[in-house]
Formats: C-alpha cells, structure tokens, sequence
C-alpha cells in the first residue's frame, strides 16, 4: 500500500512538473490578439490584420515592438496556414535589422501595442516582384495567428473568394494599373487607379488605387480606417514641429475616433513616434 501511495505521490510530482514546464514557456504578463475585419476576402482585396498587445500583469512590462513581422531577431511574428494546415511561406519585405537595441517600449499595466498588416503583403502566392504591392492570395480557406515571444494569439479562419461580378471591372482596371506600374512605379498619372477611385469609390479595391495616385492627407481622408495610413501619418509629420505634430495627431483622433488611424495617432502621441 505503501508503494502505491509512493507512486502516486512521484506521479503528481512530475505532473506537477510537467504542467509548470508548459506554462513557463507562455508569457502571462502578456496576452496577444488579434482580429479580422469580416470572415470573407475577395481576391486582392486588402485583408487586414489587426493586433494587440496586452500587458495583463499588475507590472511595468518591456516590450519590443510589433514591427516588422516574420523577422529575426524581433519578437513578433505572424503564422498563415491554408486549407490543408500547410504554413505558407512568409513572402513580405526583408529588414537587416541586427542585433535588438535600446530598453524597447514600456508597457504599464493595462496598456496595449498595436499593430495593423495587410496579409496579402506578408503572404503571396504571386510570384512577381509586385507580390509586396500587389499580393495575392488563391481563393481557398485560411488561418491566421500572431505569436510574441512564447505567447500565441488565438487562431482566426478566413476565407479568400473569386472576384464577383459587381466587382470585377474594378478588378481588371486594378490588374491593368499595376502592370502599366512596374514598368513606370513613379507615373502618378495612372489613369487606370484614377478610374477606379472615381467610378468605383466604394470598391474593395478603391482603398488601393487612391494609395498609389493621392497625397497622404486624402488618403487619410477618404479613408481614416486603412491600414496604410499608418506610414502615411509618419510622412505628414515628418517635417512637422513638435507642436505641429501633436497638434495634428489630436486632430486625426478626434475627427476619426474608433478608426486604425486613431490608434496609429495615439501610439505617435504615447511613444513620441
């Protein structure tokens, strides 16, 4: 009897252990999400990716940053799986980022980082020197993750679609542009973008043409919740005094509440960006 009760006592002893090895490899201070905007693309319609940061501890947390994805030796990373559960290969921009410099960003209790990636410029199956630009993901079943350090988003599914027929004039003037684009990238004058944001503005793909032909400021204008406003808000202020900037920023806040460039504008605000 005694010998049982030994192994028993030795069994919850290394369960014990076991379970405290598994949860060591997560971070509970920091709690990682992420969201979709709708459970449906068409194809090339920017599909964005929204994620969050949390600092769920009662302690003053550093944090190295959200930016860029898929690299080393930064923290975060985003995982995209098809239909069969196969990884797709990360086909986004590379960086030499080097060795991690500097505290990185304080995270006190209950603030959050955000961060905001269009998976078409992540992930491509268009192999094409345009796939950062012009991504494109087949039409099919999808599931995406974040992971910061040892600590994974939840899974979201989505799906990729063909273009539908109320959307596909826009689709091939879109096809067109960036054909005529990578011969000419710095044409301002595509008359193909200009067609689809005058005659197609609410097309899923009118959000891309207007990036490609209008300044920063009507971008933002037209549409504060893109994600591409993000660096467009960096080359507004860039030459803006300290004043002029935060100025700016609080405007963009309180014009566009709720919206990606609301977030982008706070976290400018927060870190001195």
């Amino acid at each position: 009897m005694r010998y049982v009760v030994k192994c028993m006592t030795l069994l919850g002893l290394l369960l014990s252990i076991l379970v405290s090895t598994t949860t060591a490899g997560s971070n509970p201070k920091l709690k990682l999400e992420i969201e979709l905007s709708k459970e449906v693309f068409l194809e090339r319609e920017p599909i964005w990716l929204d994620i969050t940061l949390i600092n769920v501890s009662s302690d003053t947390m550093r944090a190295g940053g959200l930016f860029p994805p898929c690299q080393s030796p930064g923290p975060f990373s985003v995982e995209l799986k098809d239909g069969r559960g196969e990884h797709m290969k990360y086909t986004g921009l590379l960086y030499n980022m080097g060795p991690a410099k500097g505290p990185g960003l304080l995270l006190h209790p209950k603030e959050q980082l955000y961060g905001c990636y269009d998976l078409l410029e992540l992930f491509s199956t268009y192999r094409s020197l345009l796939r950062q630009r012009f991504g494109l993901l087949a039409p099919g079943k999808y599931s995406v993750r974040g992971r910061y350090g040892n600590t994974f988003s939840q899974e979201v599914d989505f799906e990729v679609v063909e273009v539908t027929e109320n959307e596909m004039e826009a689709y091939k003037l879109l096809n067109t542009a960036y054909a005529l684009w990578l011969k000419d990238p710095f044409d301002s004058t595509n008359q193909e973008f200009r067609q689809i944001v005058n005659q197609f503005p609410n097309s899923v793909y009118a959000e891309k043409a207007m990036r490609e032909i209008a300044p920063k400021s009507e971008l933002l204008r037209q549409f504060p919740n893109s994600g591409y406003n993000e660096q467009g808000l960096r080359t507004l202020t860039g030459k803006l005094s300290k004043g002029e900037k935060t100025e700016l920023l609080q405007q963009i806040i309180s014009d566009h509440p709720g919206t990606r460039s609301a977030r982008f504008a706070q976290q400018m605000l927060k870190w001195g960006e």
